[in-house]
């Protein structure tokens, strides 16, 4: 990360070619980058963004930033169980989904070892 300065002013990145569309921001400030508008209104309805910011009362906003930075410091495994148990969340709550249908989307080879998994 130290020379990323150095690699995104590199001259085959200025081609038209070789350029990414712009990142899109979360409207809410939480810090989020999304691809395209696109994929920031899919993350908020049928996403973890939905229910970790859209939904996320201010008073509670801290909170969520204190455990985004304990994560990143000791295991950043517990930001993507963060992010699977607010999408299972929030399929459930605004989509009316039931609850062993999303789990089951994530719920896979939870017996196996990863290379025992087919491809």
């Amino acid at each position: 990360l130290n020379q990323f300065g150095e690699v995104a002013l590199h001259p085959l990145l200025s081609q038209p070619d070789q350029q990414l569309a712009p990142v899109v921001h979360c409207p809410k400030g939480c810090g989020a980058l999304f691809c395209s508008e696109e994929c920031l209104t899919l993350q908020r309805w049928r996403g973890h963004h939905g229910i970790l910011c859209e939904e996320l009362h201010a008073a509670k906003r801290p909170f969520m930033q204190r455990f985004y930075a304990h994560a990143r410091k000791v295991h950043e495994n517990f930001l993507l169980a963060a992010a699977v148990i607010a999408t299972i969340v929030n399929l459930v709550l605004r989509w009316h989904l039931p609850v062993q249908r999303c789990l089951d989307e994530f719920v896979f080879g939870e017996c196996e070892t990863w290379w025992d998994l087919e491809h």
